[in-house]
């Protein structure tokens, strides 16, 4: 092609491309799809009955559990405290957990009626804690 051909079809391609709102060419065909922003993330939506500051105890052996925004706190008698971050309990079946199967601390809660076996008390849930290897349950109820 000879160099005014050249031109002639450089600036017809240049006249039908889609420009820009500050009149630069754009870089995409006029009918190319926009990408789409992807919608942000909603947090995960709380489980009912299981925000906020639980307790769960057990006997034989003895145990206690805090569950507090702040993180999870296991004490036993003649043991080091276990302690972990709380990221919030997520949904297993009609259960709330927290923790990892790999984490040091993992705390099941099902809506149960539950008695600790000592005292004439019900409390609204059941709890499992697994601590290492030692597998512990309870019961557990909403601070007031």
């Amino acid at each position: 092609m000879r160099p005014m051909a050249v031109s002639v079809v450089c600036l017809a391609l240049t006249a039908c491309s889609p420009k820009t709102d500050d009149g630069s060419l754009s870089q995409e065909p006029a009918d190319a799809p926009k990408a789409v922003e992807p919608a942000p993330l909603a947090p995960p939506a709380a489980l009912p009955g299981f925000s906020g500051a639980i307790d769960a105890r057990g006997t034989e052996p003895f145990w206690a559990l805090q569950i507090r925004p702040e993180g999870l706190r296991l004490q036993r008698p003649d043991k080091p405290d276990v302690t972990a971050a709380n990221p919030g309990p997520r949904a297993e079946g009609d259960a709330a957990a927290w923790g990892a199967s790999t984490d040091a601390l993992q705390v099941r809660l099902r809506k149960a009626a539950c008695s600790d076996g000592m005292s004439d008390r019900e409390y609204p849930m059941s709890a499992e804690v697994r601590a290492g290897a030692e597998t512990l349950t309870g019961c557990a109820d909403a601070t007031s």
